[in-house]
């Protein structure tokens, strides 16, 4: 009885060493796993080429805003709160004569459109200009100029619409044209003093 034990204690016994045996042959067959990216066997070199691709580096401070630049974003919001406040004036001073004029209700009504949009153009560039973004000046310039233009475009609405009287519309032509002439010229010294400053280049100048 002793001797049957031990013999199936000798047979489960070499049984566990096969299965041993067979398990560590299965491993040794694996191909080799790569070595992590970081850590023993690289050198600093190699680490510090692995940490630039993963982390994340932390964007530059932005530059601090010159005194010209402070003064065209001043200029631009008063100018264009300015504007905002006279597009109900327009309106209130024309109101008496669109019953002897028709074609004066839409060309109040086109004028304060392009009036409108030429002062969200121009709060859009002071906005664009403020944040600092690289590579955003052209588009404060583009802004700037649109904004000039329309409203310009916004003055002359009523003279070449309205289908007023000669005599009004050449009163009327003459105070738009001294307005204009302001606008235009200080738009494009504006524009002058962003593309040629190498201070404001700096400011805005794209990524490298």
């Amino acid at each position: 009885m002793d001797s049957s034990l031990r013999f199936v204690q000798k047979s489960n016994e070499d049984q566990h060493l096969q299965g041993v045996w067979k398990h560590d042959q299965a491993f040794s067959t694996l191909p080799p796993q790569p070595s992590p990216p970081i850590g023993w066997g690289y050198t600093a070199k190699d680490n510090w080429a692995v940490c630039q691709r993963t982390v994340p580096l932390a964007p530059a401070p932005k530059q601090k805003l010159t005194g010209w630049l402070i003064l065209l974003i001043v200029w631009v919001v008063i100018t264009g709160a300015n504007g905002l406040g006279s597009l109900g004036q327009i309106e209130k001073a024309w109101r008496p004569h669109t019953a002897d004029y028709p074609s004066l209700r839409g060309a109040v009504m086109a004028s304060q459109w392009f009036i409108g949009g030429g002062i969200l153009a121009w709060f859009y560039a002071a906005w664009v200009l403020y944040q600092r973004e690289p590579g955003t000046l052209k588009t404060a310039q583009i802004a700037l100029l649109v904004g000039a233009v329309l409203r310009v475009v916004g003055g002359w609405s009523i003279v070449l619409f309205g289908r007023l009287p000669g005599e009004i519309s050449q009163r009327l032509a003459s105070s738009l044209c001294l307005s204009n002439f302001i606008i235009l010229l200080a738009t494009s010294s504006w524009y002058s003093y962003l593309a040629r400053s190498p201070r404001v280049r700096t400011i805005y100048a794209r990524d490298p």
